[in-house]
C-alpha cells in the first residue's frame, strides 16, 4: 500500500496490546535508500507516560495502513523503564560511605 504524507501525519499510533501512544507528528527519510527511517509521535496529553515526543524507529513498527500504526509492546516497556529511572532519587556522593 502506498501512503501519502497527508495520510501518515495524524495517524493514530498504538501498541500491539492496544495501548494508545499518540499520533504521528512527522517522519524522517533516509536519503540514500529513500525510505522512512523513524516516526515522531506526539503524546496526545499522555504526559504521564512520556514528556517529549516519542521517536519510533521503523524496525519497531509492526504494521501501518491508512487507519493506524501498530508498534511493538517493547516501546512502552522501554518508556516505563526510562520513566522509572528518571523518577528514581539518587543520593549525593557525600551520603555514600564504603564499609571497610
Amino acid at each position: 500500500m502506498l501512503l501519502e504524507h497527508k495520510q501518515i501525519i495524524g495517524l493514530p499510533v498504538a501498541t500491539k496490546s492496544g495501548e494508545r501512544l499518540g499520533k504521528v507528528a512527522s517522519f524522517n527519510l533516509e536519503s540514500g535508500s529513500q525510505t522512512v527511517h523513524q516516526y515522531q509521535v506526539g503524546s496526545l496529553g499522555l504526559g504521564k507516560l512520556f514528556a517529549k515526543d516519542l521517536i519510533i524507529h521503523r524496525d519497531q513498527v509492526v504494521s501501518i495502513d491508512d487507519k493506524k500504526m501498530l508498534v511493538d509492546d517493547l516501546v512502552v516497556s522501554a518508556l516505563a523503564l526510562e520513566k522509572k529511572n528518571r523518577n528514581q532519587k539518587t543520593l549525593p556522593a557525600e551520603a555514600v560511605t564504603l564499609d571497610r
